[in-house]
């Protein structure tokens, strides 16, 4: 099991989630006509409900997207071949990873050293301005996806 993050952990977002496993769940077993009919009562009052909480968990995504942008913290520096990233923690619900990279260099001109690089302010101001554009590139599509949603419910 992962490492707990609080500017990655979701309440609606997680509920979404469970709402699926928990109606898929049902078919798995053998039922009365007393459990199908309270399960149909069960799946017709959370469908009801899944436009206002499919809305408010893109709003809880991007609220989470923003407090990490705002308050980032726990950068790491890595190398893949001779190219230098950096990377965050960063929720997103499109992906299985909890985190985001960004291309920040090259060992050709920078070298290997990673220690040096984290000293290096400089460096580290424009790695994160790249890890930066790239999570806001994220939030835009998820604001216009929040303002889909917003239009449905009107």
């Amino acid at each position: 099991m992962g490492r707990y993050n609080k500017y990655t952990d979701s309440v609606f977002n997680r509920l979404k989630g469970d709402y699926d496993k928990f109606i898929q769940m049902g078919t798995e077993f053998n039922s009365s006509q007393e459990l199908l009919k309270l399960e149909r009562q069960y799946k017709h009052g959370a469908d009801q409900l899944r436009l206002p909480i499919d809305t408010i968990s893109i709003l809880e995504e991007i609220i989470m997207q923003m407090r990490i942008v705002e308050n980032i913290r726990d950068i790491r520096l890595g190398i893949q071949k001779d190219l230098i990233f950096i990377r965050c923690p960063f929720y997103r619900t499109d992906t299985e990873g909890k985190d985001i990279k960004a291309y920040a260099g090259t060992t050709h001109v920078h070298g290997t050293d990673l220690n040096s690089l984290y000293e290096d302010d400089d460096f580290m101001f424009k790695a994160e301005k790249k890890l930066k554009d790239k999570m806001y590139e994220v939030i835009e599509r998820n604001i216009k996806e929040y303002e889909k949603y917003l239009e449905a419910i009107r």
